[in-house]
């Protein structure tokens, strides 16, 4: 393994974007000096972690960040939310979930590269391994329910067991939750920190 120098420096987390090749990070760092420089002429210093930005590489080049007029490489900021907590390629999509909502990225080539849309608000996963995927649907745990989003839009859940799951939950369950499916049962399974588990 070597270091990829051209890359954000720091990460929330990041996948591959698969049906492009893409490596998406979110969460990620910028260069203080290249950033204020092309806004204001200003230079900057440092490197700091914007905690709501994308950031993606070249198709099938995962040693080009820069966005130009020969790269497919690129960003895009959250504007909604305090931190993208989580994020995954699923079936011909991005997601990326904020504190708050829930946002989709789908590739259209250039010029924009990506389009990106809120299809969920009020919807906020709990924690970066807090979701899961069944067939084309997409499952995550919030902080009050749990939510399903098959692309026509993001449903709750209904719980039958609400009290036994959110009532108990640890107040830093969010680092500690993942999710998983069991397809011999068509079953999404949780699991996170309870109070009882100090």
């Amino acid at each position: 393994a070597t270091v990829i120098a051209t890359a954000p420096t720091m990460s929330r987390g990041m996948f591959v974007s698969m049906s492009q090749q893409m490596v998406m990070t979110y969460g990620s760092s910028l260069n203080a000096w290249d950033a204020l420089t092309q806004d204001s002429g200003v230079p900057g210093i440092g490197i700091y972690r914007d905690p709501l930005l994308i950031q993606w590489c070249d198709v099938s080049n995962f040693f080009e960040w820069t966005a130009s007029a020969t790269t497919q490489a690129g960003n895009f900021r959250i504007p909604t939310g305090s931190e993208i907590v989580a994020g995954g390629a699923t079936k011909n999509r991005n997601i990326f979930w904020t504190d708050l909502d829930l946002y989709v990225q789908t590739y259209i080539n250039v010029p924009l590269i990506y389009s990106t849309n809120k299809v969920g608000s009020n919807c906020g996963i709990l924690g970066q391994h807090a979701w899961g995927q069944f067939g084309d649907a997409t499952y995550w745990m919030g902080k009050r329910n749990f939510f399903v989003y098959a692309g026509q839009g993001v449903l709750v859940l209904p719980c039958t067991v609400w009290d036994a799951v959110f009532q108990d939950m640890h107040p830093d369950a969010g680092g500690t939750a993942c999710c998983g499916s069991n397809t011999d049962f068509t079953e999404m399974w949780w699991f996170w920190r309870s109070r009882l588990n100090v």
